[in-house]
């Protein structure tokens, strides 16, 4: 999941206009805990994943906001679930060797 503070961060990102309903769902749900699925254009470069599509969120923690805002960069942070089941990210993603 690709955090950001926000939905201009995301828009630049992704490299394309946000639609309509994209922006009306992003007004409505955040900050908050769910994550939005968004294609990025051709030509901007793969942050976390080697598809088109992308995992975004602004979460509502004010701290963390707060770090957001000062990160220069995209941050990826992976998913936090109270399930036992592990995370889709592979382990070899951020590993070396």
């Amino acid at each position: 999941i690709i955090v950001a503070d926000t939905v201009e961060k995301i828009e630049t990102w992704i490299g394309r206009p946000l639609r309509t309903l994209e922006k009306k769902i992003m007004h409505t749900y955040w900050p908050g805990k769910i994550s939005m699925i968004l294609e990025r254009c051709q030509t901007t470069l793969a942050l976390c994943a080697v598809n088109q599509a992308q995992a975004f969120r602004i979460p509502d923690y004010h701290p963390f906001l707060t770090l957001l805002h000062y990160c220069p960069f995209p941050l990826i942070a992976p998913s936090a679930t109270a399930t036992l089941s592990s995370s889709a990210t592979p382990k070899r993603i951020g590993t070396r060797g």
